[in-house]
């Protein structure tokens, strides 16, 4: 299929830069997007078997915004008529339809690839059911891509590195954080639509190229690498994109074990993923097993879990042309788990730092919820943890000085089963977590506003309730490394990384 490109991928870059202001220009953005729809975030799923259609009814008011939408997020086609009462449309249609993203036939505009936003981006890929279901179609933006975009951590740095690239989404996005960023993918088709993507978002320091996962080597090693990988579990690949050919999670398990060589001292990798359960381990006890002697600490976000029907029922759907084949690949998929004694496949985000010369440290969380981009959470939580380790002591940690988050927000918590005045804290940006405590460790979170040592917060409060200080001291310290540990309280020497 390499040697049937679309024309458009050739264009020269003046040309690409005219059709990404003719997109701006009818306000297509991932914000716009999802306002018009009235969604938090986009449907996953085939149009077939998603909530596309339903969502579609919204997009009724003939916008170029609105067909823009209907035509390359959906995939449904827009009569031609239908656009004669809005010339702006009708317009931007035409030239879309020249540049080769639709086609005009019989009175009938009809979506040709996709075009997804995806943050302040935009990107072009093959549309599900075209290309002759070939096996190196480029996938648009999925739920896993968005995953990876919303935690990936935007630091400074020199050169990044983006394993299985596909259209480029995380190559993109980390441009604006890296000197130089390098997106490889096996499949030639998807080198050639980042390519093209980079272009359309205006980005001069990525390149692309074609390269096995493990191949690619720049003499100075990756400050930052970033993995969207074809993790499916399976009976078979099917796509190039989103399945491989080896044995349950051992493909993936394989990216985890062989990345750390490639990531310089103090660099970060991310990955998302599946990975496999037995009858007899929970989803922890798996996965922690991967990264014996990997040279990093490691955070694993678990985000949910499938039993083997519930997934083989999904993948199914999901990738089959009707329902008839939707059940033959049913029946194989279940008969693949049950061989390889996999009794459920988590998803999860697993990010892990270079740090060689000391010991390392696991820790693994479900995703408490999300608001907004993560990455920067996550770096926190790194920080957060080096802080509590160099302050393992209760007097250091006595002499430190902390502020309450600035995303901190202190709700009063009416559960039945609560004690009475319990109150929530929850951060209510990034990853939000949360903690349930008593007023009074409410009132101590509201007054910490770094200008003091935790020390000086203890003794007033031995003071007030007429007790030694020795007395409250563990069990004061305890909530205070666990209100650290949850981001919703922080050192005054972090503070910087949230500007």
């Amino acid at each position: 299929m390499t040697d049937d490109l679309p024309p458009f991928l050739t264009e020269p870059p003046a040309s690409i830069r005219t059709l990404r202001q003719l997109i701006s220009d009818a306000g297509f953005s991932e914000a716009n997007c999802l306002e018009q729809l009235g969604v938090p975030a986009f449907p996953s799923g085939s149009k077939t078997h998603g909530p596309g259609a339903d969502l579609s009814q919204r997009l009724d008011g003939g916008t170029p915004l609105e067909t823009l939408i209907r035509l390359f997020v959906f995939g449904h086609p827009v009569p031609d008529d239908g656009l004669v009462s809005h010339p702006s449309t009708a317009r931007t249609v035409e030239k879309l339809t020249r540049f080769g993203l639709a086609s005009k036939r019989d009175g009938v505009i009809t979506p040709l690839y996709s075009l997804i936003p995806v943050g302040q981006n935009i990107f072009v890929a093959d549309r599900q059911g075209t290309a002759g279901q070939d096996v190196d179609r480029v996938m648009a933006p999925a739920p896993s891509s968005r995953a990876l975009h919303s935690m990936a951590i935007r630091r400074a740095v020199d050169h990044t590195l983006d394993l299985g690239s596909g259209c480029g989404i995380q190559a993109v996005a980390a441009a604006a954080s890296s000197r130089q960023v390098m997106g490889v993918d096996v499949n030639p088709r998807a080198v050639e639509f980042g390519r093209f993507n980079a272009v359309l978002n205006d980005v001069s320091n990525v390149d692309f190229a074609v390269a096995d996962l493990f191949q690619p080597g720049n003499g100075h090693g990756y400050d930052h690498i970033l993995c969207n990988p074809p993790f499916l579990i399976g009976p078979r690949m099917l796509f190039v994109h989103s399945s491989n050919d080896l044995p349950a999670d051992k493909f993936c398990r394989e990216i985890v074990s062989k990345t750390p060589e490639k990531i310089n001292e103090g660099g970060f990798f991310q990955i998302v993923c599946n990975w496999a359960q037995s009858p007899t381990e929970t989803s922890r006890e798996h996965i922690e097993k991967w990264f014996d002697g990997s040279g990093c600490d490691v955070w694993v976000l678990h985000s949910h879990t499938e039993n083997a029907h519930e997934y083989a029922r999904s993948r199914a759907n999901e990738l089959a042309k009707d329902i008839s084949a939707s059940e033959e690949l049913y029946d194989d998929w279940i008969h693949y788990l049950d061989k390889e004694n996999i009794a459920a496949v988590n998803y999860g985000v697993i990010t892990m730092r270079r740090r060689s010369k000391v010991g390392n440290w696991f820790r693994y969380d479900e995703v408490p919820g999300v608001r907004g981009m993560c990455g920067r959470s996550i770096e926190l939580g790194f920080s957060l943890h080096d802080f509590l380790d160099s302050h393992s002591s209760d007097d250091l940690l006595l002499d430190s000085t902390l502020k309450s988050s600035p995303f901190l927000e202190l709700i009063q918590n009416n559960n039945a089963t609560s004690k009475k005045g319990a109150r929530i804290a929850r951060l209510g940006e990034g990853l939000t977590f949360s903690a349930e405590f008593d007023t009074d460790v409410a009132d101590f979170v509201g007054k910490c506003d770094g200008t003091e040592p935790l020390r000086s917060y203890l003794s007033r409060a031995a003071a007030i309730r007429k007790t030694p200080m020795e007395y409250l001291l563990p069990g004061y310290l305890s909530v205070v490394r666990h209100l650290i540990e949850l981001e919703l309280l922080l050192p005054v020497e972090v503070l910087s990384m949230l500007d």
